[in-house]
């Protein structure tokens, strides 16, 4: 028997904390000279998720040509229209902080 269940009618939403750890998890896998520090900022439609990276480990998070973070932005950017939110995944040198 299939179910014909669509997933929109689940009465569930995403925990934008768990979003974020979801991000420096994967993050955190790529970085090895130093833990990579992630900043959540939470807006009502929207996430904003700020990484601090250590300048030798850019190029493993960004990829060639932008290739790995422009895969993160687009998974977690699926994740979060799911409940009609916008993400943003800013990477940021740790020498460059704010």
């Amino acid at each position: 028997m299939v179910d014909s269940t669509n997933s929109s009618d689940l009465d569930y939403q995403i925990d934008r904390e768990k979003v974020c750890a979801s991000v420096h998890s994967l993050i955190s896998l790529l970085v090895q000279h130093e833990e990579a520090e992630l900043h959540l900022v939470e807006g009502e439609e929207s996430v904003f998720i700020e990484i601090l990276i250590p300048d030798a480990d850019m190029g493993k998070v960004i990829g060639r040509d932008g290739s790995i973070i422009s895969s993160i932005r687009k998974l977690y950017g699926s994740i979060m229209a799911q409940e009609k939110l916008r993400i943003n995944i800013s990477v940021i040198p740790s020498d460059k902080r704010r």
